[in-house]
């Protein structure tokens, strides 16, 4: 009752009073709400240690069916705390541990949340192993490509369960989700074929209409409810900045793809979706709630796919390097932020002259040093684990590489660039991951 009316402290206070008091039976069920607490207060290595108590006694205890019935919600929260602590592999054991005590009683939403921490986990050790792979390793390369297809197939199934129960956060979260995956497979598998044939160009567009029709159908969510005043369940501002940038680099991967299979007309058309879209989130995101009008014309621009003019690169709004290090939101901005930057590396690719390409190079920087500056800071306040640093570390590292193969006459700046980015993260990362272990 306490921690529903938002009172952890006597939450806490009540709970460390039964834990003495409780019998060996009811051990586990105080020792799980002692690491629930924990975890709602983003103290998760802590919350992990009362959370594997619980599971310990759980294992050696006679298996009566109250204890039996524990052994699930015990497993789940051992392996939320585990990914929350970027720990993915024991993540992912815990998880799967928890599959076979998953039964028709349990709420469907503990069900969601198991198969999207599955798919979330195998994607973030599919996208590890993505990183140690040299273009031309067949074999890995199918092993990698294997993971993110297990990934995809855990988030389907949470978001079918959310769908069927009609929990719209959860099918947004999931929907998210599935696009993410999706787009780093493509981009991934883009950077490491080096000569992409006809059935590899096909199973990418696949992917990302799929990809482009669960962008949609998030915005279309987030303006309903907007539409009908419901803002208690309709999805935060932040997830429809998310679900914008998600967007742009559909279009940007489209563009990249249609480039390299020849068809310039349709490329041309893309990278003019994608800036015409990045240049309206960044102008967007100084504003205190997301645009109705933006959303519409998001919608609007997405059935019609036509703009006016050749695609350029906009300027980009001023940031105040003196903000605070951490407000709500930035989890969307670090997203506008990178799609931006993506937009800025292929409209590079096209360039006319070594001016726009510098402009092109200068623009794409700045934005990732920005997304990566309030990366680390979501990061600090442990709003996410320390594995997401470090993918936006290496999403970054992955594109500088791409493009000293693109632009081999630009390798030395390209080469310090890197240098700068591996000196600079080492610190970031080894931060986070300490501010992830001890409590702030």
């Amino acid at each position: 009752m306490a921690h529903m009316r938002q009172e952890h402290e006597a939450a806490l206070h009540a709970l460390e009073r039964a834990l003495p008091l409780a019998s060996a039976q009811l051990q586990p069920a105080v020792l799980d709400a002692l690491g629930q607490h924990y975890y709602l207060t983003r103290s998760y290595a802590t919350a992990l240690h009362y959370h594997h108590r619980a599971f310990v006694l759980l294992q050696h205890a006679a298996l009566r069916e109250s204890e039996h019935a524990l052994l699930f919600p015990v497993t789940l929260h051992c392996g939320e705390d585990y990914r929350a602590l970027g720990a993915y592999m024991q993540a992912c054991d815990m998880y799967e541990r928890a599959l076979p005590h998953l039964h028709a009683e349990h709420e469907m939403k503990s069900a969601a949340l198991l198969y999207l921490g599955l798919g979330y986990c195998n994607y973030a050790l599919s996208y590890q192993a993505a990183q140690a792979l040299n273009a031309g390793e067949d074999v890995k390369l199918e092993e990698m490509e294997r993971g993110f297809q297990r990934a995809i197939g855990f988030v389907v199934q949470s978001r079918e369960i959310c769908q069927l129960s009609s929990d719209l956060p959860g099918e947004v979260a999931a929907c998210l989700l599935l696009v993410v995956v999706e787009l780093d497979f493509i981009t991934r598998r883009r950077q490491l074929v080096s000569a992409p044939g006809a059935e590899f160009l096909t199973s990418c567009f696949s992917l990302l209409d799929d990809v482009e029709e669960q962008c949609r159908q998030v915005l279309v969510s987030c303006q309903d409810m907007l539409k009908q005043g419901n803002t208690s369940t309709a999805p935060h501002g932040e997830t429809t900045y998310v679900a914008l940038a998600y967007l742009v680099r559909t279009f940007i991967q489209r563009a990249a793809l249609t480039r390299l299979s020849g068809h310039e007309d349709l490329a041309r058309r893309e990278r003019a979706l994608a800036t015409h879209l990045y240049q309206h989130a960044l102008d967007a995101l100084g504003e205190p709630d997301f645009p109705m009008a933006l959303l519409q014309a998001v919608l609007s621009l997405q059935a019609e796919r036509s703009i006016d003019g050749s695609p350029t690169l906009l300027c980009l709004p001023d940031f105040n390097e003196e903000a605070p290090p951490f407000q709500c939101g930035l989890s969307g901005q670090v997203e506008v932020y990178y799609a931006a930057a993506e937009v800025a590396e292929e409209l590079n690719r096209t360039a006319t002259s070594s001016e726009d390409a510098h402009s092109c190079y200068t623009c794409a920087e700045r934005c990732f040093h920005v997304a990566l500056r309030l990366a680390n800071a979501i990061v600090s306040s442990q709003e996410r684990e320390p594995g997401y640093l470090v993918r936006c570390y290496q999403r970054y590292a992955c594109i500088l590489e791409e493009r000293s193969i693109a632009a081999p006459e630009l390798w030395e700046e390209t080469s310090r660039t890197l240098m700068g980015l591996l000196k600079n993260g080492l610190p970031q990362v080894q931060n986070a991951i300490i501010s992830a272990q001890i409590p702030l």
